[in-house]
């Protein structure tokens, strides 16, 4: 008994929502965007953040609803935007934003060591090359693409080949040398 005034309840309330008008019409005329046309559209906002080398690819696209054509992306977390991060699209013809979640690769050429690199060895030209590599494993540590290496920087330990070039497994150069003689030059008077 129990079961069948429920079975009435749930049909009076479907043929009620049925009766209803729809709240956003237009939002079947606009129809929705495919996977494909989601990722075109965080790919393009997110690279105006980045530098212009770096190349981001989508994958597991997975938003809470379906994505009308004209929604655009308002927000994602963290930045920078690589790993797993959220989404939210807005859009005219849908009453709420639309939250999701989808993991970026970004690939750069970053500066790699081309032959095994010794401990205070300051690195040259012909020790490194430019890779293509996934820039999120080296988030934490740091990387450098082609004309950030400064001149002088050395290895801190040994660097493998083949391995990224990092802020944690290189030092900056040192001004001054142990032993090194210098000119130290004093100056009195005001210090305006």
């Amino acid at each position: 008994m129990r079961n069948m005034a429920l079975s009435l309840l749930f049909l009076a309330w479907a043929s009620v929502v049925n009766a209803l008008p729809a709240r956003h019409p237009d939002a079947s005329a606009t129809g929705f965007s495919e996977p494909a046309q989601i990722s075109k559209m965080i790919v393009n906002t997110i690279s105006k953040d980045l530098a212009r080398d770096v190349e981001l690819r989508v994958e597991n696209l997975n938003v809470a609803a379906k994505v009308p054509k004209d929604a655009v992306l308002v927000d994602y977390n963290p930045r920078p935007p690589f790993g797993l991060i959220t989404v939210q699209f807005e859009s005219r013809s849908h009453p709420a934003p639309i939250f999701g979640t989808v993991v970026i690769k970004a690939h750069a050429k970053v500066a790699v060591a081309k032959i095994g690199i010794r401990h205070g060895e300051t690195l040259q030209d012909s020790s490194i090359s430019y890779e293509d590599r996934e820039l999120t494993p080296l988030l934490q540590a740091g990387y450098f693409v082609k004309g950030s290496l400064v001149p002088g920087v050395r290895a801190r330990g040994y660097v493998r080949p083949g391995a990224a070039l990092t802020s944690a497994n290189t030092e900056a150069p040192v001004a001054v040398e142990r032993g090194q003689l210098i000119d130290l030059v004093t100056r009195k008077g005001s210090l305006v």
